[in-house]
């Protein structure tokens, strides 16, 4: 079954320059909520270019960043070398992370770096191989043939460790 939602638009101008916009869905959020929301919203927009896309929750120790081109890209911890999405959640004592491609296009691995130290491997999907855990986290993610699934790594913080900025 397909049917409409919604339709929104935003009025860029004629010939706009460096213009950008930013959106959040809330889905089944009432028009108070949504008023709540909007004076705290919790999300702190990391970096909103042409190339990359990416958010925080901290209060979720949540990092999301899109990357649109292939070449080594970064932002804050993250570097990738491939057209990607990762998703980084950082709780007490553990680094979970998510890695898709989302254009379903990539026949090879995607190069994953995180500039943190984590102690050793919770677990890890087939798909990825670690290559080291310190200084930085550093591992590749086959991403061929996996229909735009999200494929999982997670790692244990040193108990004394204080995560670092994703910003």
């Amino acid at each position: 079954m397909t049917r409409n939602y919604l339709t929104l638009w935003f009025d860029h101008g004629t010939n706009p320059v460096n213009g950008s916009y930013a959106y959040v869905l809330l889905p089944g959020k009432t028009a108070a909520a949504v008023k709540q929301y909007a004076g705290e919203p919790g999300i702190e927009i990391v970096e909103n270019t042409p190339e990359i896309q990416a958010v925080k929750h901290a209060a979720l120790g949540l990092t999301a960043a899109n990357f649109w081109d292939d070449g080594k890209q970064s932002v804050g911890l993250v570097t990738v070398d491939r057209k990607s999405a990762v998703l980084i959640q950082a709780t007490a004592g553990q680094l979970a992370i998510a890695v898709s491609d989302p254009t379903q296009t990539n026949m090879a691995s995607i190069q994953v770096v995180i500039r943190q130290t984590v102690g050793r491997v919770i677990s890890l999907d087939p798909e990825v191989t670690v290559n080291q855990l310190s200084p930085s986290l550093q591992f590749a993610v086959y991403t061929a043939k996996s229909a735009g699934k999200s494929i999982h790594a997670s790692f244990a913080l040193n108990p004394h460790q204080v995560l670092k900025t994703l910003k």
